[in-house]
């Protein structure tokens, strides 16, 4: 048996992220239940019981626009067109401001055991010029509520580079992280800045 992971790219979003580089399109219900649609045939087509998938990862876009019956839909088409491990690390990469206390549970209930938090900087002023439409306070609460739905296992994205950030706003970004305890942190460099 060959082993894999699973990228599940959603590509969906509510607004484009100047700085993003991955393929998106503007988020609506319809496109969205239609892609996932779409997603689960080419996994019927794709079907091999012998890949071993010990990772699956909903990358983006923005996933956690998804239901969790759409997150339970695809996991589940998964575990039927390839052999899912039930160890299986299942990430969903989460904008703060999509979340809530039900949602997480239910992404919980779905199968994913760990969340990619995009709080890119935990510092007001960074967020405005990255024209962010969550505030600090709500990336931690992010992190709480993962938690709380049982996600124990939670990522931090953040950037580095911007015009608004000096090294002592930079060391505060990393103060905030210690006190969060994540399991891993992503750390990006701004390449794209708008004129």
């Amino acid at each position: 048996m060959s082993k894999a992971g699973l990228y599940i790219h959603f590509p969906f979003c509510r607004r484009a992220c100047f700085y993003c580089h991955f393929f998106k399109k503007k988020h609506s219900v319809e496109r969205a239940d239609d892609y996932v649609d779409c997603l689960k045939r080419e996994m019927r087509l794709r079907r091999d019981p012998g890949l071993v998938c010990n990772t699956v990862y909903f990358g983006g876009g923005s996933p956690s626009l998804m239901s969790a019956r759409q997150v339970s839909g695809l996991l589940g088409n998964a575990a039927k067109n390839f052999n899912l491990s039930s160890f299986a690390e299942i990430t969903l990469e989460a904008n703060p401001e999509d979340l809530s206390l039900a949602l997480l549970k239910g992404y919980r209930a779905a199968g994913v055991n760990r969340l990619s938090v995009g709080a890119q900087s935990f510092q007001e002023r960074d967020l405005r010029f990255l024209q962010r439409t969550h505030g600090a306070a709500q990336a931690l609460q992010a992190v709480v509520m993962a938690r709380d739905a049982g996600i124990a296992n939670v990522s931090i994205d953040l950037i580095i580079g911007l015009p608004t950030q000096t090294a002592k706003s930079v060391g505060d970004n990393f103060k905030v992280v210690k006190t969060i305890v994540p399991s891993h942190v992503s750390l990006y460099i701004l390449e794209n800045v708008p004129h």
